[in-house]
Protein backbone atom coordinates (compact mmCIF):
# COMPACT_ATOMS: atom_id res chain seq x y z
CA UNK A 1 0.00 0.00 0.00
CA UNK A 2 0.84 3.74 -0.35
CA UNK A 3 1.86 5.86 2.77
CA UNK A 4 0.64 9.32 2.78
CA UNK A 5 -0.83 9.71 0.25
CA UNK A 6 -4.32 11.72 0.84
CA UNK A 7 -5.47 13.54 -2.31
CA UNK A 8 -4.83 17.05 -2.20
CA UNK A 9 -3.56 17.09 1.75
CA UNK A 10 0.13 17.53 2.91
CA UNK A 11 0.19 14.35 5.36
CA UNK A 12 3.74 15.35 6.41
CA UNK A 13 2.79 19.07 7.58
CA UNK A 14 -0.57 17.28 8.65
CA UNK A 15 0.88 15.36 11.16
CA UNK A 16 3.28 17.80 12.22
CA UNK A 17 0.32 19.84 13.28
CA UNK A 18 -1.19 16.90 14.94
CA UNK A 19 1.57 15.90 17.08
CA UNK A 20 1.91 19.83 18.28
CA UNK A 21 -1.69 20.21 19.26
CA UNK A 22 -1.21 16.43 20.98
CA UNK A 23 2.09 18.29 22.74
CA UNK A 24 0.12 21.52 23.53
CA UNK A 25 -2.64 19.56 25.46
CA UNK A 26 -0.76 17.39 27.30
CA UNK A 27 -0.26 14.03 25.43
CA UNK A 28 2.57 11.62 26.36
CA UNK A 29 5.31 12.52 23.59
CA UNK A 30 8.24 11.16 25.20
CA UNK A 31 11.03 12.15 26.44
CA UNK A 32 10.43 16.11 25.69
CA UNK A 33 12.96 16.08 22.66
CA UNK A 34 10.44 14.52 19.76
CA UNK A 35 8.77 17.73 18.85
CA UNK A 36 12.28 19.82 18.77
CA UNK A 37 13.30 16.90 16.51
CA UNK A 38 10.32 16.98 14.51
CA UNK A 39 11.04 19.84 11.86
CA UNK A 40 9.59 18.65 8.87
CA UNK A 41 6.80 16.20 8.32
CA UNK A 42 8.34 14.17 5.69
CA UNK A 43 10.40 12.84 8.66
CA UNK A 44 7.83 11.18 10.20
CA UNK A 45 6.37 9.83 6.38
CA UNK A 46 10.00 8.45 5.47
CA UNK A 47 9.86 6.89 8.91
CA UNK A 48 6.66 5.02 8.50
CA UNK A 49 7.75 4.46 4.84
CA UNK A 50 11.05 2.39 6.07
CA UNK A 51 8.57 0.57 8.78
CA UNK A 52 6.34 -0.78 5.79
CA UNK A 53 9.55 -2.64 4.27
CA UNK A 54 8.84 -6.12 3.92
CA UNK A 55 12.11 -6.62 5.31
CA UNK A 56 11.02 -5.64 8.56
CA UNK A 57 10.51 -8.31 11.11
CA UNK A 58 10.74 -8.36 15.18
CA UNK A 59 14.05 -9.65 15.26
CA UNK A 60 15.45 -6.04 13.57
CA UNK A 61 13.76 -3.49 15.47
CA UNK A 62 17.04 -2.47 17.19
CA UNK A 63 18.83 -2.02 13.85
CA UNK A 64 15.39 -0.25 12.62
CA UNK A 65 15.55 2.31 15.48
CA UNK A 66 19.22 3.26 14.84
CA UNK A 67 18.11 3.78 10.75
CA UNK A 68 14.93 5.79 11.63
CA UNK A 69 16.78 7.85 14.05
CA UNK A 70 20.10 8.78 11.73
CA UNK A 71 18.33 8.64 8.49
CA UNK A 72 14.57 10.83 9.48
CA UNK A 73 16.43 12.57 12.42
CA UNK A 74 14.00 11.79 14.86
CA UNK A 75 14.33 11.53 18.69
CA UNK A 76 11.96 9.73 21.15
CA UNK A 77 10.68 7.60 18.66
CA UNK A 78 10.49 3.87 18.81
CA UNK A 79 9.64 1.13 16.31
CA UNK A 80 6.89 -1.20 18.03
CA UNK A 81 6.28 -4.40 15.88
CA UNK A 82 4.66 -7.08 17.50
CA UNK A 83 3.55 -10.53 16.33
CA UNK A 84 0.00 -10.89 16.99
CA UNK A 85 -1.93 -14.42 17.35
CA UNK A 86 -5.02 -15.15 16.16
CA UNK A 87 -7.02 -14.91 19.43
CA UNK A 88 -4.86 -11.49 20.22
CA UNK A 89 -6.74 -10.01 16.78
CA UNK A 90 -9.42 -10.80 17.90
CA UNK A 91 -9.80 -9.74 21.51
CA UNK A 92 -9.00 -6.42 20.14
CA UNK A 93 -10.92 -6.40 17.40
CA UNK A 94 -14.38 -7.58 19.49
CA UNK A 95 -17.13 -9.69 17.75
CA UNK A 96 -18.57 -7.17 15.52
CA UNK A 97 -15.60 -6.53 13.80
CA UNK A 98 -13.79 -9.50 13.45
CA UNK A 99 -17.08 -11.11 11.99
CA UNK A 100 -16.86 -8.16 9.41
CA UNK A 101 -13.20 -8.87 8.63
CA UNK A 102 -14.06 -12.89 8.47
CA UNK A 103 -17.34 -12.23 6.27
CA UNK A 104 -14.62 -10.32 3.60
CA UNK A 105 -11.37 -12.07 4.29
CA UNK A 106 -13.00 -16.00 5.34
CA UNK A 107 -11.36 -17.35 8.70
CA UNK A 108 -9.09 -15.41 10.25
CA UNK A 109 -7.29 -18.30 11.75
CA UNK A 110 -6.13 -19.74 8.74
CA UNK A 111 -6.04 -16.50 7.05
CA UNK A 112 -2.22 -15.87 5.04
CA UNK A 113 -2.73 -12.37 3.28
CA UNK A 114 -1.98 -9.14 3.72
CA UNK A 115 -0.09 -8.68 6.66
CA UNK A 116 -0.04 -12.42 8.19
CA UNK A 117 3.59 -13.95 8.18
CA UNK A 118 2.46 -17.74 9.30
CA UNK A 119 -0.91 -19.38 9.85
CA UNK A 120 -2.82 -17.51 12.28
CA UNK A 121 -0.29 -15.22 12.93
CA UNK A 122 -0.57 -11.58 11.78
CA UNK A 123 2.07 -8.51 12.11
CA UNK A 124 1.11 -5.50 13.68
CA UNK A 125 4.02 -2.41 12.63
CA UNK A 126 3.63 1.34 14.09
CA UNK A 127 6.05 3.96 15.82
CA UNK A 128 6.07 4.52 19.54
CA UNK A 129 6.11 7.92 20.97
CA UNK A 130 5.89 8.66 24.42
CA UNK A 131 1.89 7.17 24.77
CA UNK A 132 0.98 7.89 20.94
CA UNK A 133 1.31 4.93 18.64
CA UNK A 134 1.19 5.48 14.98
CA UNK A 135 0.31 2.31 12.71
CA UNK A 136 0.64 1.61 9.25
CA UNK A 137 -3.10 1.00 7.61
CA UNK A 138 -3.22 -2.51 6.02
CA UNK A 139 -3.54 -2.86 1.95
CA UNK A 140 -7.16 -2.54 0.94
CA UNK A 141 -8.91 -4.55 -1.33
CA UNK A 142 -9.08 -8.38 -1.43
CA UNK A 143 -6.33 -10.34 -3.04
CA UNK A 144 -7.28 -11.16 -6.84
CA UNK A 145 -10.68 -8.43 -6.80
CA UNK A 146 -8.82 -4.84 -5.66
CA UNK A 147 -11.42 -3.31 -7.50
CA UNK A 148 -13.72 -4.21 -4.39
CA UNK A 149 -12.63 -1.82 -2.20
CA UNK A 150 -14.26 0.81 -4.64
CA UNK A 151 -17.80 -0.35 -4.74
CA UNK A 152 -17.97 -2.23 -1.99
CA UNK A 153 -19.31 0.04 0.99
CA UNK A 154 -18.87 -2.40 4.02
CA UNK A 155 -15.04 -3.67 2.65
CA UNK A 156 -13.52 -4.38 5.80
CA UNK A 157 -11.13 -2.79 7.29
CA UNK A 158 -11.73 0.49 6.07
Amino acid sequence: GSIATAALLNVGNSLRNLFAELEREGYDLGGGSFMASFTKGDQLVNSLRLLAQETVSVRNVGTLDATIRKDCGLNDISVAIKEVSYSELRSWLGKSMTQKMEKQWGDLESYTGIESFKRGRFLVRGLQVGKIFIGIQPVLGVEGDPMRMLFERDLTPH
